[in-house]
């Protein structure tokens, strides 16, 4: 249909050139060269549509996996081919009967009759193996084996691993917008923050995210893992979340694996366009605060550190930019003036206050053409993905002071919440987002058995976010304060894999060996410039109005750089066994190397003199901090000396070989072992750029080459070191890892499957950086530890599934986790103005345990059923009593971190952990087909989960759990177009924390906020 289509085009196309041509030249013997070069054009399109096409696939019944090499045979006519990689094969043929014979060296020889009619391309899949079966024709839309719920679900069903997943059909049946929406409903999977994915209890720093068979960089400078909220879900064919390891992947994988594929060049040519439209019930209309500030290229999400180089505008302007690392802009150093910094000022954005508008409807577009060309070898895809939304929301936040009920003494169970010493905060956040996500990929035949590939992937994440709040501080000067805070966050993360695949045949008898290789680069970077912030106070109880502070006007700038170099080769052979099975043996080598930066700079407006009208509430910032102000020696500007670590620099290397066997026993039975081994070197250097002196920034950490970490505290101890020497996290390891799972086929359709492995999860950069960094006026303070250790990992798995049909399943999973020295945030006494300050521990060992369950049936035809939930137990040790007591009679030095931790609770479920999660689904089709549309019910809950940990007698801070009812509707009134409503958070859940006392069991109030209810209505269609 779409060839007939295209081959009408391109006749009409030729006619209307032929047409203009014959008016503009007149002579006869032009004309007839013309008529010539036409008929020669159209004479080999009428031959094509002669033909008859037969494409398939070929498929390994023991393994699943495409089977290369395969040869396809057309006797009758002499026509012949062999399958690909991906197991596909093509022959063009007369219309007629055949028969189509199946072919390779130990594997059954399959034959098939087809009949095929002019123009006709029929689809004929075949599998082969030991269980020998044939699948009946079906048309193939896409060349990808997994896009489909029946196509993962085979692909799940023959995998060496436990695993699970959602395809690209499941994905557009949900109102999910990007992955972080779409995998929380995977099962053992939660979503934190809108975008860290949690596997099966254990926290984003434990997981790990790959695109495209590839390790992703991070743009949070304060996060291991990606978050998934960069990945718009029309750009996405499956995500499978793989929960036991095998040695081919990363060693890093201690909750899950969760692996990304984009989505592939087509088997035909597509061309398709959608777009959208969303209001929400509490901004859409609503006023809305909007920050004044647009740079070029905003509305594409980018930033100064832009791989694209567009957007330089938010950079560090003038002077400030133009100035070399560590000199800074600060009257009385490396020659910088109070005249020059005053005139800095002048290239700095002005504009405190912001614009009130209505907020208007949310709306989004995507687009995507690909097709195959050159006799199918040559494919390419694009696909462009486009989001624009507003956010509104108001929130409560109270922060409370703990106490033991007998001083001195640390029993948690004596802790207790003072109500009348507490913080209370009103805040309103009004958010500007964009979303913007590219994807081409593109892939050559050489050969049937040489295949080379480019899979390019780019996306931006932005945020306009102006927030101003109200807050009482009682502790420790009974203060009233009003802030506000306006700021520009991006964040891009791109990726470029060029690979290869080629099938070896050292004799012509053998099944071919396949040797891959891809060799990845791949940046991520998160810019936060021009973050404004100011305040105004008076004290409480007074009648005196609110004014600003000596030092209440701030700018503040960061940028982050993630990249990621990683090149990978393996060879996989297949050799015949006992018994007419097939074994396989893979090894390879792989390296990676990542390197990650990120500094800041904040500076100050100091005023000089007595306070004036531009100085009281609610004067905005454009009069307060005006540049005449400056000029007239009112107010200065200059850059705040750090007074600790403002940046940091590290970088990973990891070399890793591996080897592993695919060794089926019996012909039900298959074993999957091996070993994979990863020597790693790591390192981290905090720096001062603000230091008072070039010395300091060159001279800082003098840890000597080879030593420890640890050897550097005893050497600040001995004042050979500095003791402003903030720290360099380096350490060099060599990990043996074994991994053993395990297939048995009960019965048909059923498995059991048992896994052991061990795996490691080494710190971040930012976890080891003694960085001090607050998001915000009076919040908590986050810092690192270069003392951390890796984390070491035992794990074992046991699944019994059951594949009912194609697109049905039943599957139970129990799985424990043994935990060596996990890395968990905690928290210290509060400073004197009032913060606490989080720092990254080794705590000393933890545990998980827990269920799965996971149903997927069709039923009465139309309808289907979807529920997964599980059950999760864990716990962390932070300090052992034992510890905790020695650290208290002074056996512990006061370089240890340990010594200054005060953890209300020394045994806790492992943060960020929810003890339950469900997903239902239930769909009602309008035809058997499953084409004509669809309503479905969506929802998802989880349960209590630790969001921070107690300090000092404070109790752990929870996230209230909660769930989320979701409605869609789709409907195809026509062929080629799709219109599909949404509705999102029917109930307008919203999120909620608190902290429970441990003394008396009362909860108080943490933060609460909710986000609205959303209504979607999108179209698309395909040419």
């Amino acid at each position: 249909m779409i060839k007939n289509k295209r081959t009408s085009l391109l006749l009409a196309y030729i006619v209307y050139i032929s047409t203009i041509i014959s008016k503009l030249i007149t002579k006869e013997y032009l004309m007839k060269r013309l008529i010539f070069l036409f008929l020669l054009v159209l004479a080999p399109v009428s031959l094509l549509s002669q033909t008859a096409t037969i494409t398939g696939r070929v498929i390994d019944a023991q393994t699943g996996q495409p089977m290369l090499g395969v040869a396809v045979v057309i006797r009758e006519i002499g026509a012949f081919t062999q399958t690909d990689f991906d197991g596909r094969y093509s022959l063009s043929v007369p219309p007629g009967t055949y028969n189509v014979i199946f072919q390779i060296i130990g594997y059954d020889t399959k034959t098939q009759r087809v009949t095929v009619s002019a123009g006709q391309n029929f689809s004929l899949n075949i599998t082969m193996g030991v269980q020998v079966q044939v699948l009946q024709a079906v048309i193939v839309e896409e060349r990808a084996l997994n896009d489909t719920e029946a196509s993962l679900l085979a692909l799940q069903k023959k995998a060496p691993v436990v695993s699970d997943g959602i395809s690209q059909e499941a994905i557009k049946r949900s109102p999910d917008s990007t992955a972080s929406d779409v995998v929380k409903r995977v099962t053992g999977v939660t979503v934190v923050g809108g975008k860290y994915v949690f596997v099966r209890g254990l926290g984003e720093r434990y997981s790990n995210t790959m695109l495209n068979g590839s390790i992703l960089p991070s743009p949070e400078p304060e996060k291991k893992v990606v978050p998934l909220d960069l990945f718009p879900a029309p750009l996405v064919k499956n995500i499978r979340i793989i929960k036991s390891f095998v040695p081919e992947d990363p060693a890093e994988f201690s909750g899950g694996l969760v692996k990304i594929e984009t989505v592939e060049y087509p088997d035909e040519f597509i061309f398709n366009v959608g777009v959208g439209i969303e209001r929400n019930s509490i901004t859409t209309g609503k006023e809305f605060q909007k920050i004044k500030r647009t740079e070029p290229y905003d509305y594409l999400g980018l930033g100064p550190s832009s791989i694209l180089g567009l957007n330089k505008g938010w950079g560090l302007p003038g002077i400030a930019g133009a100035l070399p690392l560590p000199v800074s802009l600060n009257p009385g150093r490396f020659f910088v003036t109070d005249s020059i910094a005053d005139l800095a000022y002048l290239s700095f954005d002005q504009r405190w206050a912001p614009a009130n508008i209505k907020a208007p409807e949310n709306y989004s577009f995507n687009l995507s053409i690909g097709d195959s060309v050159f006799n199918r070898k040559f494919g390419y895809l694009y696909s462009t993905y486009y989001k624009k939304e507003y956010e509104q929301y108001n929130a409560i936040e109270y922060r409370w002071y703990g106490s033991y009920l007998l001083a001195g003494t640390w029993f948690p169970e004596l802790a207790y919440i003072e109500p009348d010493y507490n913080q209370l905060r009103l805040a309103n956040y009004n958010s500007e987002k964009v979303i913007w996500g590219n994807n081409i990929n593109l892939a050559y035949r050489i050969t049937n058995q040489q295949q080379i590939y480019l899979k390019t992937f780019f996306s931006t994440n932005s945020d306009k976010n102006f927030r101003d709040s109200f807050s009482r501080i009682v502790v420790p000067d009974n203060q009233l304060f009003i802030t506000e805070t306006s700021y520009y966050v991006a964040r891009e993360i791109f990726s470029v894999t060029l690979g290869g695949r080629h099938g070896i045949q050292y004799i012509q008898e053998m099944r071919p060996h396949i040797l891959t290789w891809h060799y990845n680069i791949a940046g991520a970077s998160r810019d936060e410039p021009d973050r404004k912030n100011r305040v105004w106070t008076r004290s409480f109880g007074t009648d005196e109005p609110l004014k600003v502070g000596q030092n209440d006007g701030f700018v503040f700038y960061s940028f982050a750089v993630d990249d990621v170099t990683n090149w990978n080769v393996s060879y996989e052979l297949e050799y015949p066994q006992w018994d007419g099975l097939n074994s396989k043996l893979k090894f390879g080598i792989d390296t990676y190397e990542r390197t990650k930066n990120f500094k800041s700079k904040d500076y100050k407006l100091e005023r000089l003199k007595d306070l004036n009208e531009f100085d009281f509430y609610p004067v905005p910032g454009d009069f307060t901090f005006n540049i005449f102000r400056l000029l007239e020696n009112e107010y200065q500007f200059y850059e705040r000396s750090a007074l600790q670590p403002d940046a940091f620099e590290s970088i990973l290397e990891v070399n890793s070989r591996y080897i592993q066997t695919d060794l089926p026993v019996v012909a039900n039975l298959r074993v999957i072992a091996g070993v994979r081994q990863e020597e790693t070197y790591q390192k981290t250097w905090t720096r001062e750029l603000t230091s008072t002196n070039l010395v300091d920034y060159i001279d800082q950490q003098c840890t000597p080459e080879g030593f420890p970490t640890d050897f550097r505290f005893i050497l600040v101890d001995n004042k050979i070191c500095p003791i402003d020497d903030y720290g360099v996290g380096d350490y060099r390891a060599t990990d043996t890892l074994p991994s053993l799972n395990v297939v048995y086929e009960v019965v048909k359709d059923q498995n059991i499957r048992l896994a052991y492995y061990e795996s490691i999860t080494r710190p971040d950069a930012r976890e080891l950086s003694e960085f001090l960094f607050t998001p915000y006026f009076a919040g908590e303070i986050y810092a690192g530890n270069s003392t951390l250790r890796r984390t070491r990992l035992k794990n074992y798995d046991a699944r019994w599934e059951w594949y009912i049909t194609p697109e049905e399943y039943v599957g139970v999973s129990y799985f424990i986790k043994n935990i060596t020295d996990p890395i968990e945030l905690v928290g210290t006494p509060r400073t004197g103005g009032g913060n606490k300050i989080y720092t990254f521990i080794n705590s000393e060992k933890g545990e998980i345990k827990g269920w799965e369950f996971d149903f997927r049936k069709d039923f009465l035809k139309f309808f289907r059923l979807e529920l997964n939930f599980y059950f999760i137990d864990s716990n962390v040790e932070v300090i052992s009593p034992i510890t905790r007591e020695l650290i208290a009679r002074g056996f512990f030095p006061l370089y240890d971190k340990r010594v200054t931790l005060a953890p209300t609770n020394l045994r806790r479920p492992l943060q960020g952990q929810s003890d339950n999660v469900y997903n239902l689904k239930f769909y009602y089709f309008f035809d058997e087909e499953k084409k004509l549309g669809y309503v479905g019910l969506l929802y998802n809950y989880f349960s209590d989960r630790v969001l921070f940990v107690g300090t000092a007698g404070e109790p752990d801070v929870y996230e209230k759990g909660k769930g989320f009812w979701d409605f869609v509707a789709a409907y195809s009134p026509i062929e080629n177009l799709n219109v599909k409503f949404s509705i999102k958070n029917i109930y307008n859940q919203g999120f909620e924390t608190y902290q429970k006392s441990n003394l008396g069991g009362y909860k108080v109030p943490y933060e609460s906020y909710k986000r609205g209810t959303d209504y979607s209505l999108s179209a698309s269609y395909k040419f």
